[in-house]
């Protein structure tokens, strides 16, 4: 679930907490593009995935 800048002080104001929304978007954007990143490896990691596969089963 993705939260727009605006829902998001439109929250924090209503709860009074509208002064740390400096503090709290950039610790929320960065855990977003972390989950992204794991949820969409970049493609380096998958090819260095298929060459260890590729080399476990010419061992094997």
């Amino acid at each position: 679930m993705e939260i727009s800048k605006e829902s998001l002080e439109n929250l924090l104001e209503r709860t009074g907490l509208n002064g740390i929304t400096e503090v709290l978007l950039p610790h929320l954007r960065k855990m977003e593009r972390r989950h992204k990143e794991q949820m969409n490896p970049p493609k380096y990691m998958s090819e260095f995935c298929g060459r260890l596969s590729f080399i476990k089963m010419v061992e094997d």
